[in-house]
């Protein structure tokens, strides 16, 4: 069967003239129309009239998706309340990871190179689809057509086959130092396309700029150390000679930063001054978000306790130098992680 063609004519059957509607009951509509039964014109009136209201409300909802109403419960990253919105925002976040979707072509059978929107990476780093299905590495290759690149078919796509897919580029955006570096991954190309491989691609994105370095030795062996060079992946408050001072009725208030660490001492007071907002610590923007409270030398020192917004092993006095206490924000509160006393 050939693709159905849409209707240049809308049922428009009474639009506007529910006068002439008689909805029936709950009980004629489960019955129905039963043999040698005259329904009266207000019936019919009424079925057409809604099933043309319904077709009237999808055309147009279909050609204007900021209308479209749509959940966004539970949502973190598509919290729009319309279709267009979450499209919008879900773009936004494939191109701070920096993927691109290789806009729709049609293809024409003859033709078997379709050039790319941006660069990738390198010829691994490119995912093409035909009518939304994940092309298999045999049956392609990524290569630079006069300075262009393409993704080359071995068979050209069927005339009407639709040609999409995704790249992965240069520019995350993600991390202070932004970029990616030279990328090496499966055959195939970019991992949480292709089978289970891990994304090296995906990883050194999110880990740009950040202290952080990645090595793929190109036979599955991934390597992390902490002794890359990005720096500016941990958001420093205050030092151990000049801290943060702390309001007690205010706590802490943490950043949207992925990482801190802040040295404290109360803002007023002598000796140990105990944190009485509630929560002791602001909540958390994001989960997973990691927060480090050092102590100071000091005569007068803050004083945590364990009361809701935070988790912990017992309250906490940061009344030594050095002492320290870790979070991470599970999404309700900070759960401690570790601290030395």
């Amino acid at each position: 069967m050939s693709n159905p063609t849409q209707p240049n004519v809308l049922p428009a059957w009474t639009q506007g003239n529910n006068s002439v509607r008689q909805q029936p009951t709950d009980g004629e509509q489960l019955t129905g129309f039963t043999p040698n039964f005259r329904p009266p014109s207000g019936w019919h009136n009424w079925l057409f009239g809604i099933l043309s209201d319904w077709i009237a409300w999808l055309n147009f909802i279909t050609a204007n998706p900021g209308y479209f109403p749509v959940s966004n419960a539970g949502h973190h990253v598509a919290t729009a309340g319309n279709l267009q919105g979450q499209l919008d925002q879900l773009d936004a976040v494939m191109s701070t990871l920096g993927l691109v979707v290789i806009p729709t072509v049609q293809g024409n059978g003859t033709q078997v190179a379709f050039p790319l929107p941006q660069a990738p990476i390198n010829a691994n780093s490119a995912v093409p689809t035909l009518d939304g299905v994940e092309c298999q590495e045999s049956e392609y290759t990524v290569e630079q057509i006069s300075g262009t690149w393409n993704v080359v078919f071995g068979t050209a796509p069927a005339a009407g086959q639709q040609v999409s897919g995704f790249i992965l580029t240069g520019s995350s955006g993600v991390g202070v130092g932004g970029g990616v570096g030279a990328i090496e991954n499966a055959p195939g190309g970019v991992g949480i396309f292709y089978q289970n491989d891990v994304n090296v691609a995906v990883l050194k994105s999110l880990i740009a700029g950040t202290n952080m370095t990645i090595t793929d030795d190109a036979d599955g062996n991934i390597t992390l150390s902490s002794t890359g060079g990005g720096g500016g992946s941990i958001e420093v408050h205050g030092s151990a000679s000049a801290p943060v001072s702390v309001v007690p009725g205010t706590g802490v208030v943490p950043t949207t930063a992925a990482e801190q660490v802040w040295w404290i001492q109360p803002s007023a007071g002598s000796g140990a001054v105990p944190i009485t907002a509630t929560p002791p610590i602001a909540a958390g923007t994001t989960v997973g978000q990691r927060l480090k409270l050092k102590s100071v030398a000091a005569a007068n020192y803050l004083t945590i306790p364990n009361v809701s917004g935070v988790d912990m092993n017992g309250p906490i006095n940061m009344g030594t130098y050095g002492q320290a206490i870790d979070y991470t924000w599970d999404g309700t509160n900070w759960s401690e992680d570790s601290r030395r006393v």
